[in-house]
Parts: C-alpha cells; sequence; structure tokens
C-alpha cells in the first residue's frame, strides 16, 4: 500500500491524477478490444458484424450509464461515472444488436459480456487517483483525495472480483465442444450484483435505508435478474431436450 500510496500522492502533487484516471480508462479501452478480438478469432466471427457489435455494445453501456445517473442527479450533473449502473440493461442492447446483425443473441451477449468486463477491470482501479471511491477509513489503506485520508481501498477489490467473474466465465466457456448457451451475461449479472452488494458495505457512502445504498438496492436488483435470466435459459433448455 506504501508504494501505491506514493503513486497517487505524486499525481495530486503534479495534478495529473486525472490524466492517470484516464490512463486507466485507455487501458481498459485497449484490454476491450484485445479480448473482443480473440473472441472474434475464436468463435470464427465475422469482423465485419462483430466489431460493430461490440463498438455500439460498448456506446450503448457508456451512455445508458450517463443518461441513468444524470437524471439521479436531476439532470444537473453530468459528470458521475458507475459503469456498473448500466450492466444490467446489457441484454436488451445485446439482444437488438443480434436481430439487426443477424447473429446468434447467445455469442452476441457473451462477447459483449467479456469485452466490458476487461473493461472495467482497470477502468475500476482508475478511482484510487481521483479518489472519488472510497471505503471507510483505515489505517493500511489507500489515500483518498476527496476523502482526504487513507481509506479501505475498496475499488481495488471491486477490480480483483470483476477480474475473478471473467476468469470463471472464460473457463466455464473453455473447451472446443462448447457452444455459446446465452448463460454467460447472467452469470455475469448474477456474481457482480451480489458481490456489489457485499462490497456497497464497505463503501463510505450515503445509506438511503437499513444501512444500505441505492447502488446496493440496484446491486440486488441485478443480481435477480442474472438469477432469472439463468431460470428461464434452463427450463427454455430442457423444454427443447424434451421435445426431442
Amino acid at each position: 500500500m506504501a508504494f501505491l500510496n506514493s503513486i497517487i500522492l505524486k499525481h495530486i502533487e503534479q495534478n495529473t491524477h486525472y490524466t492517470a484516471y484516464g490512463t486507466a480508462g485507455a487501458v481498459g479501452q485497449v484490454l476491450l478490444w484485445l479480448i473482443v478480438l480473440w473472441y472474434i478469432w475464436r468463435r470464427r466471427l465475422n469482423p465485419l458484424k462483430a466489431i460493430p457489435i461490440a463498438y455500439m455494445g460498448f456506446w450503448f453501456t457508456v451512455n445508458i450509464n450517463g443518461f441513468i445517473l444524470f437524471a439521479q442527479s436531476g439532470f444537473t450533473d453530468g459528470s458521475r461515472v458507475n459503469l456498473a449502473v448500466a450492466f444490467v440493461y446489457l441484454f436488451p442492447v445485446a439482444w437488438l444488436l443480434a436481430k439487426i446483425f443477424r447473429m446468434p443473441w447467445q455469442t452476441v451477449s457473451e462477447m459483449i459480456t467479456y469485452g466490458i468486463l476487461a473493461f472495467h477491470i482497470p477502468g475500476r482501479s482508475g478511482c484510487i487517483f481521483t479518489g472519488c471511491c472510497y471505503g471507510y477509513p483505515c489505517e493500511w489503506g489507500l489515500y483518498s483525495l476527496e476523502a482526504n485520508e487513507k481509506v479501505f481501498p475498496i475499488v481495488i477489490v471491486e477490480s480483483l472480483m470483476t477480474l475473478g467473474i471473467l476468469i470463471f466465465l472464460l473457463i466455464r466457456a473453455r473447451g472446443k465442444t462448447y457452444v455459446p448457451d446465452g448463460k454467460t451475461m447472467p452469470w455475469m449479472l448474477l456474481l457482480y450484483g451480489v458481490g456489489r452488494f457485499i462490497t456497497e458495505f464497505f463503501r463510505n457512502n450515503e445509506k438511503i435505508w437499513i444501512g444500505c445504498s441505492d447502488i446496493a438496492f440496484h446491486s440486488l436488483f441485478m443480481a435477480a435478474v442474472g438469477g432469472i435470466m439463468l431460470l428461464m435459459i434452463y427450463r427454455w433448455q430442457q423444454f427443447k431436450d424434451a421435445k426431442h
């Protein structure tokens, strides 16, 4: 932590902390496109279709996130960023893009899920430089510019959690016989929703009811959507198998 704190303080002193934050986002975009291109190669997809789908999937996610947070501020603050807010709306975006480009929705939703998670890992970590997302005061924690003290490094925990989810999904899809089954995005929603709900209790933010923040309730909604989608896909597969 001492090494990370020295880097954070150096950027703050040089007034380059927002540049460092933007660099983390740029690294996230590089990872997004690397995993998308790998997925296109692995699944032998048509790049003329898959690349625009990935671009529009990311564009819609960012702008849905921006609009929701702008609306929550009473249309007064358009600078807030919380990409996870838009995760739950990814499926209708993926389904629409699959219809437009005439590709299986299972494949489209999986590709978008991998890309967004890959982006979110370093993108989430970038918040340590601006101090905009922070945990409770902690002697061994990271310095937060906004809190003006050392705090629990919750953004590092959430980045590692996101990495763990991505690794789980990639392992689940390993093997030559695997065919996208539509469960990748629901699994992401379920796991990220549960994980984010838990980590919200370590965040020093506004609690609106029974010790929970608005994002905590949104995370429960995200997890519920993922769980219901998994159940529906499982039942649909049972129905298809019974017909055959």
